[in-house]
């Protein structure tokens, strides 16, 4: 269930919505960015619904603590670094949640602001980490850090098994495992851009959409050779066509302004 979520709602309605989404077995997903938690979220904490069944999406504002009581509960958080950074919602939270044995999962949020690339984020959410990572070393030490704080490995999971995780669906899906859902990307690393492949992990945080060359989703083909498998292609950009025109013309006649 994608909620207001308590920053834009009452408490009343807070608890009404996560306790619709608790009595159906569903995850909430919520926005929370900027200023302090409002009332509903002490409602929901008193009401004891903090569960993996809730995920918050940026979680700027949150305090320390509150952080803290979040991910002692099993609640998920989302981070979308590309758009968290040029929106100015702030930090992504990647370096708190690390440090108190969780991790983000990833996305892109405003398909209108920024590319719907999950390894782009992933990237971005890297980097971005590392540099205050390194920030960090070199006020105590004086110099960079030899070594990295976060490995591909890592990063790569906040893409997959974490992004299961927020879905309530890691145990069916995010891993290739005996047992679980065959959802499979097949990276070509025969490209220049990614050739020579020495390391399985790099080479996949390195890639971009045109290195794609397959996809599988529950068993099905939906990308084989580099293309699409679909017969309403057409359709579907006919459709993306109109949305555009629509959201334009919503922007325009609102006074709103163009990323």
């Amino acid at each position: 269930m994608a909620l207001q979520g308590p920053q834009y709602s009452s408490p009343e309605t807070a608890l009404a919505d996560f306790r619709a989404a608790h009595e159906r077995g569903v995850v909430a997903s919520m926005h929370q960015s900027g200023g302090e938690p409002s009332p509903g979220w002490e409602a929901l904490r008193t009401a004891g619904l903090f569960s993996p069944q809730a995920n918050v999406v940026h979680g700027h504002g949150l305090p320390e603590d509150w952080i803290k009581t979040l991910v002692d509960a099993g609640v998920t958080f989302t981070t979308t670094p590309e758009n968290e950074l040029g929106q100015g919602h702030g930090a992504p939270l990647t370096g708190q949640l690390l440090g108190l044995g969780a991790a983000p999962s990833l996305g892109t949020d405003v398909g209108t602001v920024v590319p719907g690339k999950l390894l782009t984020s992933a990237r971005i959410a890297l980097a971005h980490q590392r540099g205050l990572d390194h920030a960090n070393h070199r006020e105590t030490t004086g110099t960079y850090a030899n070594r990295p704080s976060i490995t591909g490995k890592q990063a790569l999971a906040w893409a997959t098994v974490e992004g299961a995780k927020a879905l309530g669906l890691a145990d069916q899906i995010g891993r290739i495992d005996v047992g679980m859902q065959a959802d499979l990307v097949a990276v070509d690393a025969r490209a220049l851009n990614l050739w020579p492949a020495h390391e399985p992990v790099a080479t996949v945080l390195h890639a971009d959409l045109a290195n794609i060359e397959a996809v599988m989703i529950a068993g099905r083909w939906h990308k084989r050779d580099h293309t699409l498998i679909a017969s309403d292609l057409d359709d579907v950009k006919d459709r993306l066509r109109e949305s555009g025109e629509r959201l334009l013309h919503v922007m325009h006649g609102s006074g709103g302004t163009q990323g």
